[in-house]
């Protein structure tokens, strides 16, 4: 929820400087900041991903079939 937060407010800051740029280098803000608004944004739809998993009772993680244990090696 932070980070969909954080995104909004990236956003804003983007829409008020689109036309500007940084005083020393020169670079447009929007290219400054879009790394931001990107990254918040996918760490946003990362943590309601983990959240509805955790949710319906499965685990956050990926789960592979290498990472089972054997059925044999519970018999022993």
């Amino acid at each position: 929820a932070v980070f969909a937060v954080i995104a909004v407010c990236v956003w804003a800051a983007l829409q008020t400087n689109l036309e500007t740029a940084t005083p020393t280098l020169e670079l447009p803000y929007w290219a400054f900041l879009s790394a931001a608004l990107a990254g918040c944004v996918f760490a946003a739809i990362e943590f309601a991903v983990v959240f509805l998993k955790i949710g319906f009772g499965l685990p956050p993680y990926f789960v592979f079939a290498d990472e089972q244990p054997p059925e044999d090696a519970l018999a022993l």
